[in-house]
């Protein structure tokens, strides 16, 4: 069928040139009429050859201008979504301008504590719990502020790890922010937390989620367990993301139970006080961030713990 695409390629050439031929052939036959010696037919044919090639261009021109049309509606729309991107964009980068500063105050404390730790090996375990806590807490009382600065809400944070303790891995309060450190530290070193008895921790853990996000607790009845009885008068809209390893398997529970080392947390007393995905992204940023230092940590208070410090 290679003519029929030599005819199709060349539709519009073909078309013109029907209409010329029509043209010619009605001319012609006009005037052969007026000196009656043109039959019928020829001018007959002439115009219905005129007429089809007429009607064929219109058609042809009717199609190329929907399709053009159809092409400008498409650019607008995508430039209108460009245009919307670019807004969204630029309002996020304007909410986020504020609290720049608050965040490379966060990654400074964490290269110079983390140098201190890495570079000084004392023989008291209790100079690196010292140093460890002091840079956990100035980190957090930073993340504090961020999230206040940007979803104008009371906030509190901190950090549980799991710690070695008379040859045993517990989960306890490693470090606050220095306003709820003041509040809520009343069991803080003392009180362990049970994995199965928390469902953030054990969803994580065992249920392998990438965070635990719920922004409104009291609404979860019998599906939310917290070991912390008064847990509803801290906290409603709540978080927590691992400290941990970068998984190989997504869906290897084993695997992902071995990594984890703590978790970072934090939560407001107002319901839907922050969306998800954001402010679950700059936790993660952080957790990842914290996963060095504290992993040193608990190495040296395993050998501190084995040799009896």
């Amino acid at each position: 069928m290679a003519w029929l695409r030599k005819i199709w390629e060349n539709r519009i050439e073909i078309v013109l040139f029907l209409s010329i031929v029509g043209a010619i052939f009605s001319i012609i036959g006009f005037f052969l009429a007026i000196i009656e010696k043109a039959p019928i037919w020829i001018i007959a044919c002439g115009y219905w050859i005129f007429a089809f090639s007429l009607v064929g261009l219109n058609i042809y021109e009717m199609r190329q201008r929907r399709q053009a049309e159809v092409e400008l509606k498409n650019i607008q729309n995508q430039l209108i979504e460009s245009q919307q991107q670019v807004k969204e964009l630029t309002e996020k980068i304007s909410r986020f301008s504020p609290v720049m500063n608050n965040f490379h105050n966060i990654f400074h404390l964490l290269r110079n504590g983390t140098f201190s730790i890495l570079t000084h090996r004392p023989e008291e375990k209790l100079y690196f719990r010292e140093k460890t806590g002091r840079m956990t807490q100035n980190i957090l009382t930073e993340l504090v502020v961020i999230f206040q600065i940007l979803y104008k809400e009371t906030f509190s944070t901190c950090i549980k790890l799991f710690q070695y303790e008379d040859g045993k891995e517990v989960l306890k309060t490693f470090s606050r922010d220095s306003h709820s450190e003041r509040s809520r530290n009343d069991e803080d070193g003392i009180k362990t937390y049970s994995v199965g008895k928390n469902t953030d921790f054990h969803l994580i853990i065992i249920g392998g989620r990438k965070w635990f996000y719920s922004p409104d607790l009291t609404k979860e009845g019998c599906h939310y367990e917290n070991e912390r009885t008064d847990w509803q008068k801290y906290y409603a809209c709540t978080t927590v993301v691992p400290i941990q390893l970068a998984r190989e398997k997504e869906n290897d529970a084993k695997d992902n139970q071995r990594k984890v080392i703590g978790f970072l947390c934090i939560d407001s007393p107002r319901p839907n006080a922050y969306p998800e995905d954001e402010s679950n992204n700059i936790l993660a940023c952080i957790a990842d961030s914290l996963f060095v230092p504290l992993n040193y940590y608990r190495e040296l208070s395993i050998k501190g713990d084995q040799n009896g410090r």
